[in-house]
């Protein structure tokens, strides 16, 4: 019970910030981007907490978390540029890799050889003709296709969701559970 209140902390990649992050926030917004930083931060200086309270170098290891979180999270910004280069070519990237017309996988592919730095390699066409990382470039382009999620949740779902949210955070007090494994962090 303990692993999934902690599991429920609104934390981005924990089960709740991914929550608050795909229901009550676009999760492609300024804000979305600002949470996972913010996230990234409070990982960091918990794990340092954690580290001058135990002195237990091995505790530094979770620093993972949080540089791999920003290291996504910049890494997505990069992506956005591509994915909007795609759009702007008026390519539909919401059907599977076997819809794609191979006119648009060229498209895509071209986009991929100019903004992509370990692509950069590739000779653009013409002629069009298959590189040497092109299973590395088939696998970027699967990844670009993907379909786009409506946010249809309404207010009210919304807040029917956040109620449950709390009440799984409150119940080991609903449920009158021993918590002093907690005082140990003091």
């Amino acid at each position: 019970m303990l692993l999934n209140l902690v599991n429920l902390v609104p934390v981005y990649p924990l089960d709740g910030g991914q929550l608050l992050n795909r229901v009550f926030l676009d999760e492609e917004s300024f804000w979305s981007k600002v949470f996972v930083v913010l996230s990234a931060g409070l990982i960091g200086w918990v794990v340092f907490t954690l580290y001058q309270k135990s002195g237990n170098m091995t505790v530094l290891i979770l620093l993972f978390f949080p540089v791999n979180l920003l290291i996504r999270r910049f890494g997505e910004t990069k992506l956005t540029i591509i994915e909007k280069k795609i759009e702007e070519e008026g390519i539909n990237t919401d059907i599977d890799y076997e819809d794609l017309p191979d006119e648009d996988y060229w498209k895509i592919r071209d986009i991929l050889i100019e903004e992509h730095q370990s692509f950069r390699d590739v000779p653009k066409p013409p002629p069009y003709e298959y590189s040497h990382k092109e299973d590395k470039i088939l696998l970027f382009v699967q990844s670009l296709l993907h379909r786009h999620l409506i946010q249809d949740v309404s207010l009210a779902g919304k807040l029917f969701i956040g109620v449950i949210w709390i009440a799984a955070i409150a119940s080991p007090w609903l449920v009158n559970m021993d918590m002093s494994f907690f005082n140990r962090f003091r």
